[in-house]
């Protein structure tokens, strides 16, 4: 094991404290598996809030045994492909706090790559000297700030050269990037060229490293920063193995490429070894927007996740056609007070092409569901996590289902192109299958109405009754008591998609 040091630096002690991280840690000692651990730079935290991304830098020989520990924790692998594994043999693996709910993501590397993971990553061959020179910090065994420092310095060149970062012009650090800086600062906070010159002289250009330093101010010019990401990938890739020739070439064409294609690095991202969609379903009043938002900023910084709601889904060009008819038909009624849409829509008053065109949107609305479905299921297939704002059930028939046989009472019948428009609304729905999980949110009617008390409770209170009298014991679904605290809510749900994981 290495030596008991401590870190000169003790401001990150607090961010060694998650449950999760504090049981690895032990596992690991307890098996004399040695370690560096550091809050990673690539994650973008609020400021004072403690970390919850971490590298964590290991010998070549113990990433099995590492990994066998982590899994047995309860871990999951996240990839940035379909494959198990991420490129250049970084592993990422997400955890969760059973205490507070809150995640935890690890990156467990056996060689020290720095940059965009799952995209460009440069080799920085200090793995050695990192273990070495590990100090104890609180609970964990951390790199030297010196060593902190220089990681940082060089990740944000990298980041704040990048052709993303100079189109949209973001040429200073963020809260918790200025925070993150103050800390590193210490008496020994410029001395990043001997660190570079004792642990890796092939990178240890010094006009190099004055240009990098010069970010960390804040004040150079797009084409200062576009240069000195070129001249720090040409350093790295050279350390890494490559001659300095198609090290310079390669350099070019990273830089060239991240100016020329700048949104590229958004299409790789950390995905689940599984997609899934989690559709929470419930009426108005029981808090299923809030609940949704909570999932999503909750889980959504970690792994590829999408929001969708099938309520509401995006109207093709025939649905917003149909919609701005029956709007311009609504308009005439209230202009010339004919009653058309007081009535109920089945209602024989109502003019013949209005029940067609009520019809017709509840089939063109099918259709919508049916595509926003299947690019969910798209999504899912590549690793994706969906949360859905509702889902078409057999057991509701106020909300997402066929809504069709509500203006089928036309004067003739049988008709034949309603028979055809029914079908029609019955086949867009016959794909949807039920979601990997499924929350209802259970609420009692009163308690719906009180907290929509400036809607409609005509609309509200029906639906409300529904989902409350509806036996979902049969079902896959899992209920979630709508009426407890906001809190209470929150820990359940993020249980529930913890364990569907």
């Amino acid at each position: 094991m290495q030596d008991a040091k401590t870190s000169e630096n003790s401001s990150y002690t607090n961010q060694f404290t998650d449950q999760a991280l504090v049981q690895l840690i032990h596992e690991l000692e307890a098996k004399s598996i040695v370690y560096c651990c550091w809050p990673s730079v690539r994650a973008t935290r609020s400021q004072g809030t403690s970390a919850t991304f971490f590298d964590f830098l290991v010998r070549q020989p113990d990433i099995q045994p590492v990994k066998a520990i982590i899994l047995s924790l309860g871990f999951k692998e996240l990839t940035f492909s379909k494959e198990k594994s991420s490129n250049d043999g970084v592993l990422t693996y997400l955890g969760h706090n059973s205490d507070s709910g809150e995640l935890l993501c690890l990156r467990i590397y056996s060689k020290l790559m720095i940059g965009d993971p799952g995209l460009k990553n440069y080799y920085l061959p200090i793995e050695t000297q990192i273990l070495e020179s590990a100090v104890r910090d609180g609970l964990v065994m951390t790199c030297s700030s010196e060593i902190k420092r220089l990681l940082f310095l060089f990740s944000m060149v990298l980041k704040y050269s990048s052709g993303i970062c100079v189109l949209k012009r973001q040429l200073r650090f963020s809260k918790w990037e200025m925070n993150e800086l103050d800390q590193l600062t210490t008496p020994r906070a410029h001395a990043e060229k001997e660190v570079v010159s004792q642990y890796s002289p092939s990178v240890a250009d010094e006009a190099m490293l004055d240009n990098c330093l010069s970010f960390l101010s804040g004040d150079t010019s797009i084409r200062s920063r576009i240069q000195t990401g070129y001249q720090l990938r040409k350093h790295l890739l050279i350390s890494s193995g490559f001659s300095p020739s198609v090290a310079k070439s390669r350099a070019w064409r990273h830089q060239a490429a991240d100016c020329l294609f700048p949104f590229r690095a958004t299409t790789k991202q950390v995905r689940l070894a599984k997609g899934a969609i989690v559709a929470i379903v419930g009426s108005d009043g029981a808090g299923k927007s809030t609940a949704i938002e909570n999932l999503y900023d909750w889980i959504s910084g970690y792994v590829w996740t999408k929001h969708i709601h099938f309520g509401k889904p995006p109207r093709s060009i025939c649905s917003s056609l149909v919609h701005m008819m029956i709007r311009a038909g609504r308009l005439f009624d209230r202009i010339m007070n004919t009653g058309w849409f007081v009535t109920p829509v089945a209602d024989i008053t109502v003019p013949l092409v209005f029940r067609y065109l009520f019809l017709l949107q509840s089939v063109l609305l099918a259709r919508d569901r049916q595509n926003i479905y299947r690019k969910a299921r798209k999504l899912v297939n590549n690793g994706a996590l969906v949360i859905s704002d509702r889902f078409p059930l057999p057991q509701l028939k106020l909300m997402d289902g066929p809504q069709s046989a509500k203006v089928i009472e036309f004067k003739k019948q049988p008709d034949k192109l309603v028979d055809f428009l029914l079908r029609m609304e019955r086949k867009y729905y016959v794909p949807i299958q039920l979601p990997e999980l499924l929350i209802v949110l259970r609420v009692d009617p009163d308690v719906a109405v009180q907290r929509r008390s400036d809607e409609n409770i005509a609309l509200i209170r029906p639906r409300a009754q529904e989902v409350w009298d509806t036996d979902w014991e049969k079902t896959i679904a899992h209920v979630v008591d709508a009426n407890q605290s906001i809190a209470k809510i929150k820990f359940e749900l993020k249980s529930l998609v913890w364990s569907m994981l």
